[in-house]
Formats: structure tokens, C-alpha cells, sequence
């Protein structure tokens, strides 16, 4: 069952997503630390998703995009146990929220787990100091 954790709920849960989180942060590529992406969710910048099943439990991250043709759920993180199943429940979510697409940037790995899912690339990312 996906959960959406309300920001005055977070000191109860965060104990839990976390961990969760921690390795999901630790991969990305200097965006944000867990302290700041635990800010963002507190202020209601950013939304903390929780799944839990039988054997499963897991947390996202995400944000929404408004673009002028659409608008689309932007998964920040995701992490735990069988993301996949996650990510068909995180469909209808989106869906009731007004969003019609989902999307993520990601590396090779994670965009496996995306396509298993249904997502297929868009875009790749290029990124330069100045």
C-alpha cells in the first residue's frame, strides 16, 4: 500500500526512510544530502512516499514538474524493497493528483529497474561546472 507521509508526520517516520533513503542520496551526483532532502520534504517542497506489503517496504521521494503541455510526477529517490511493484502504485497517484506523465533521471542501473515498468527513455542528461 503507498502511503503519502505528511510533512508534520515526518519526525515519525523518518527513522525508518532514512536508511532507506541514505543510499539512494549517497548516489547521486552532489544534488542534495539526506539533511537537506529531509528539509525540502518538512516544507512541503518535496512529497515522502512509504509503500509497505507483506515482505516489502520501501520510501520515494518526488516532486511535481508543471510543464506547458503537461504535468508530471518527478521521482527524486526511490528506495527499499520491490520498487517495481511500487511504481505501478505510484501510477494511479499521480494520476489522481493530475500529473499524466512520471519521470526520473537515473543511471544505467536504475533505468532497468524504470523500463521493467514501463519507462522508456526520454532524455539524457548532460551537466558542466561553470
Amino acid at each position: 500500500m503507498l502511503t503519502h507521509i505528511d510533512p508534520r508526520q515526518l519526525d515519525k517516520v523518518w527513522p525508518v526512510a532514512a536508511p532507506l533513503l541514505a543510499h539512494a542520496v549517497a548516489e547521486n551526483l552532489g544534488e542534495s544530502d539526506l539533511a537537506q532532502l529531509r528539509a525540502q520534504i518538512a516544507y512541503g517542497d518535496v512529497h515522502l512516499l512509504v509503500w509497505e506489503g507483506e515482505d516489502r517496504l520501501g520510501v520515494a521521494v518526488v516532486e511535481f514538474k508543471q510543464y506547458p503541455n503537461f504535468r508530471s510526477l518527478h521521482v527524486m529517490y526511490a528506495a527499499g524493497e520491490d520498487v517495481g511493484a511500487a511504481l505501478e502504485e505510484l501510477k494511479p497517484w499521480a494520476d489522481a493528483r493530475g500529473a499524466s506523465k512520471i519521470e526520473c533521471w537515473c543511471g544505467d542501473a536504475q533505468a532497468r529497474l524504470f523500463k521493467r515498468s514501463g519507462f522508456r527513455e526520454a532524455y539524457k542528461v548532460m551537466r558542466v561546472d561553470v
